[in-house]
This record gives C-alpha cells, structure tokens and sequence, in this order.
C-alpha cells in the first residue's frame, strides 16, 4: 500500500471515531439521500432560504455586478458546477498587493528532491526542473486581505450558496495556493490532479478564482459534467474517491469533460460530489483561491 493510499485510509479511520461525521461520508455520496437530508435540514432552521438572511446587504455591494443569482443556482444543480463568475482586474491586484507582504512556504509529496542543475551536476541524463517543489501553500494570514474577506462575504455568492443548499451558509475555510510546471516527481494524488469527488457535508459549494491566467499549459480545473448526480454504483462505494481519466471518459463519454480556462480573475462555482482535477502544470505557474461554504460545520478533531 502506498503512502497516499494509508494517509487517506489514516484519516478516515480517524474519522470514524465520529459516527455522525461517517454517516453523513457514506451517505452524502448518493445525491437522493443529499437533496432528502438537506430539505429535512432546512425545514427545521429559523434561517430557512428567504431575502431576509442578508437583509442590508445589496446586490449593489457585490463584486460581480452581472450575476443573475438563480441562473448560477440552476446551472450548479444540473452541471455540478457554473463558470465565469469573474473578478474585477482591480480585486486581483488588491490581492497580489496584499500577498507581497506576506510568506507562502513550499509543499511537495514526492521522493527526495532533486536539486536543480549545476555544473557539477550537468550532464545529458539529469533532469532539470524549474522548482523543486510541486506547490506554494499561503498560511491562513491571506485571509487578513480586505479584497479576499470582500469575496468571502459578497452577497451575491452569499445568495448562490444559500439558493443551492436551502439555508444560510457557513464559510468553512478557504485556500489560497501555487501549482507549478517543471517540478520533480509527486503525489498527484495528493496535489488534486487526479479526477475524484469530495465530501464536505450533505450540502456543500465551492468557488474558485484564478489570480493568474490559465490556459492548457497552466493546469486548467477539470471537471466531469453530471457527475454530482449521477455516479455508478462503484464510484459511490468504494473507499478511494479518485480515478482516472480514461476510465471517466470510458463510462461519461468525452464530451462530459469540461477543461475551465481564463484570464487573471476567471472564477467558478463547484459541487464538490462533481468529479474534478487540477490538470497538472506543463509550462506555466497557476495560483487559485478556493472558498468553501456548508450546510453545517463538522467538527472531527
């Protein structure tokens, strides 16, 4: 068993110590019983889906000026995800300002790593990469920046995220992180750059934002449209929630792969059940923003 494998088997094991956590991990996998328990969850909170839950806050306050709220609902419950929910260029350099002043550290899953080229070191068999390390992870201080807390708390995504899930909901994090191109040996795995699904809670979305542009070369998201309802059997029960690109294009056909590119800003909404993958960088440097909302907050530590 490989060390991806038995981290991952590590972590549910570990979870498992929270019956309430692992019924909602099996059963959220199956879309009927998500939409069953997300209605049920709804109809008994004082916060149930009505204008009121963001009263005083405007649309006009929002970021993104043209989003119609409910053709972005509709389109997340029949593709598992919408996109070209799109920054302001002004928003992105805000952020690139704000991370000037603060520290990102390295992050590889991968053997030793193997130093870049030198002369003592030069010959025609030793490879040569770019980086030595696959990501560049930003500690939780980028949330201190007063553009990303802007996103998080907009009323339009607000009013996307409570129409998709029924209630009002709950910001569960976010990331902020670099995928780089020509890099030595790592988990792809463990990066997100194989196809898989993820749990979150019974209801869950998720919006990502490029800050950099991404096209084919940069590691484009990927995403297996109509996978957040409609799974085989297998791909619901079974331990490991990843798999790979032939087998999905085998069984969901070619055309039900979406590759996501755009220019610095270029956002997307995602249910986390849809299969999707970050495509591993070739030849150009990609970073992303990922902010999580969720019917309820689990706690498993």
């Amino acid at each position: 068993m490989n060390t991806a494998v038995l981290g991952r088997l590590q972590h549910v094991l570990f979870k498992l110590r929270k019956p309430d956590w692992f019924l909602m991990y099996a059963l959220s996998r199956f879309s009927t019983m998500r939409k069953l328990i997300t209605r049920l969850y709804g109809s008994t909170q004082s916060n149930k889906t009505n204008n009121s839950l963001f009263f005083g806050i405007e649309d006009r306050d929002s970021l993104f000026s043209d989003l119609q709220v409910n053709t972005v609902v509709n389109g997340i419950k029949k593709d598992g995800y919408y996109p070209g929910i799109t920054l302001p260029s002004a928003t992105v350099q805000e952020i690139f300002q704000f991370l000037e002043t603060i520290d990102y550290y390295p992050d590889h899953d991968g053997p030793a790593y193997i130093p870049p080229q030198t002369e003592a070191n030069n010959d025609s068999t030793s490879p040569q990469y770019n980086k030595l390390y696959s990501r560049g992870r930003y500690p939780e201080t980028f949330l201190d920046c007063p553009a990303i807390q802007r996103i998080i708390h907009d009323p339009k995504l607000l009013k996307i995220a409570q129409g998709y899930l029924g209630v009002r909901p709950i910001h569960n994090g976010s990331r902020l992180w670099w995928s780089y191109a020509n890099v030595p040996p790592y988990d792809i795995d463990h990066a997100g750059q194989r196809f898989h699904y993820d749990v979150d809670d019974f209801g869950a979305l998720r919006f990502f934002f490029y800050l950099t542009k991404v096209d084919s070369a940069c590691g484009p998201h990927m995403i297996v449209r109509g996978t957040h309802d409609h799974k085989r059997l297998t791909d619901k029960i079974t331990l490991s929630r990843f798999r790979s690109d032939e087998d999905l294009i085998n069984h969901y056909g070619q055309d039900s792969l979406v590759s996501l590119e755009g220019e610095a800003g270029f956002g997307f909404a995602e249910e986390p059940q849809v299969f999707h993958k970050g495509a591993q960088p070739t030849s150009g440097d990609r970073l992303i923003l990922l902010i999580r909302y969720v019917m309820r907050e689990w706690v498993t530590g």
